[in-house]
């Protein structure tokens, strides 16, 4: 939902600031970079840039998914708030 926000600004201006930015943020990549590619032609490096920024953005957050579920499986019955997930998160293994 975040790309239809910059949905005016994009259609309105291609190759803008705003368009550029939105293309390369891993949220609303893959929406913008195709409306922008439909529009003009959008060089080889930005959609380069933009599928290896996606890409690491989606491993990072399955890590530290992974973890958080991980260490929470051990924290059984107890309450997973944001200050919780995030001490599980600098939780090591022994």
């Amino acid at each position: 939902m975040l790309s239809f926000l910059f949905m005016g600004p994009v259609v309105s201006n291609p190759q803008g600031t705003v368009a550029l930015a939105a293309s390369l943020f891993p949220f609303t990549s893959p929406l913008i970079m195709i409306v922008r590619a439909a529009m003009i032609d959008v060089p080889a490096w930005q959609i380069l840039l933009s599928s290896v920024i996606l890409i690491a953005t989606v491993v990072v957050i399955a890590r530290l998914a992974a973890k958080i579920f991980r260490v929470g499986m051990l924290m059984y019955g107890k309450a997973a708030s944001f200050r919780e997930m995030a001490k599980w998160l600098r939780y090591k293994d022994q």
